[in-house]
């Protein structure tokens, strides 16, 4: 049929109780958390003052659409959304956006209230700004991030303030948030989660998914990859995952408005990812778990720091004067010094290593 606004415009005529939840529809809630609605929607203690989508005369679109990497798809899902029957008069509540360069966490949230369907918490995904890619970066060594400790805490107070079942979903980051504050939720609470959905959402190290919590809540969860993922395969396999079709190349598949949706709101699947891409996701991970603490917070914090010697807050500052900033990150790695120089060295040389052995063991059994 076409990607989630083609969706909107041939089923948004129907309401959920004539057309039940789909798929494509928990991809519109995951997508419309990239939309910004600070000084717009109540915050998280002003909690049961909901706006509606129905009288738009609080739009402030300057702020709404400020993350200009998806402007244009994103003002034509929200004119999809605020035109359709079935999303015109969900309600907006509980919405949380925070930046904070100290704690290095970018961290946003909101309760979505459609009508006919159970409430659903959609939480972020990485926005334009810095230091949400330097949150990421931290997963690799710190357990949990600062955002993870926020959506657990955000989903108890939702999960506490509602009376019935709710859903949790999210995008990339938000995915992964929508997963951990789902399985470390309050008992009370987690008897209330109806699904959770992680749309190409990084997984956990494997001291994080075992034990009885989150084998509890597993069969609640539903996890989606583009088939050519590489956030979505980052701490884990995921033989569990759907694989989705996606108009899109390589990396470029991590954008949810590429992904290919059926007639009847289903994501148009593949059978499997190819070897070659699993054994692709196989050789990152084996080289993230390969590393030390101290290795691996030595490589995030010298990334971060030449990055942030190009003097850019956000995505899109970085990509209007790329060239500026590349020789700033160039020259900012030439200062690093002799001991991180030779670590971040030493690391590359290991992720080297085992990509070949990977490699080669992979043409013996070729050969066989």
């Amino acid at each position: 049929m076409g990607n989630v606004i083609d969706y909107i415009k041939q089923y948004g005529s129907y309401s959920f109780l004539e057309k039940p939840c789909t798929e494509a529809d928990m991809l519109v809630f995951a997508q419309l958390s990239y939309l910004k609605f600070d000084g717009m929607a109540a915050p998280l203690k002003q909690i049961g003052n909901p706006i509606s989508f129905a009288d738009r005369s609080w739009v402030k679109e300057d702020v709404m659409f400020a993350d200009k990497r998806y402007e244009k798809e994103n003002r034509q899902l929200w004119a999809a959304v605020t035109e359709s029957k079935r999303f015109g008069d969900m309600q907006i509540d509980a919405y949380v956006n925070l930046v904070d360069e100290k704690v290095e966490t970018q961290f946003s949230a909101m309760l979505l209230l459609p009508s006919g369907i159970s409430p659903v918490v959609v939480f972020r995904g990485t926005d334009e700004n810095i230091v949400g890619w330097k949150e990421d970066f931290n997963m690799v060594y710190k357990k949990p991030v600062e955002a993870q400790k926020l959506g657990l805490l955000y989903v108890n107070d939702i999960g506490e303030w509602l009376d019935g079942e709710f859903m949790i979903c999210g995008h990339s980051k938000g995915g992964n948030l929508a997963v951990y504050s789902a399985v470390n939720a309050k008992e009370s609470v987690k008897a209330k989660i109806k699904e959770v959905y992680s749309f190409d959402g990084p997984g956990f190290r494997p001291e994080i998914r075992s034990g009885e919590e989150w084998e509890k809540m597993e069969r609640k969860i539903k996890r989606y990859i583009p088939q050519s993922s590489l956030v979505g395969m980052l701490f884990e396999r995921p033989e569990r995952a759907v694989v989705v079709s996606s108009r899109n190349f390589g990396i470029f598949q991590h954008d949810l408005y590429s992904w290919r949706i059926e007639k009847d709101g289903r994501f148009s699947r593949i059978p499997e990812l190819q070897k070659r891409k699993m054994m692709r996701g196989d050789i990152l991970n084996e080289w993230i778990f390969s590393l030390s603490q101290e290795e691996a917070e030595t490589f995030v914090e010298s990334l971060y720091k030449v990055i942030m010697s190009s003097g850019v807050s956000t995505v899109m500052e970085f990509e209007a004067d790329l060239k500026n900033c590349m020789k700033k990150v160039m020259a900012a790695m030439k200062e690093l010094d002799g001991e991180t120089r030779q670590k971040i060295r030493q690391i590359f040389k290991e992720l080297i290593k085992i990509a070949t052995t990977a490699l080669l063991e992979e043409r013996r059994r070729k050969h066989e």
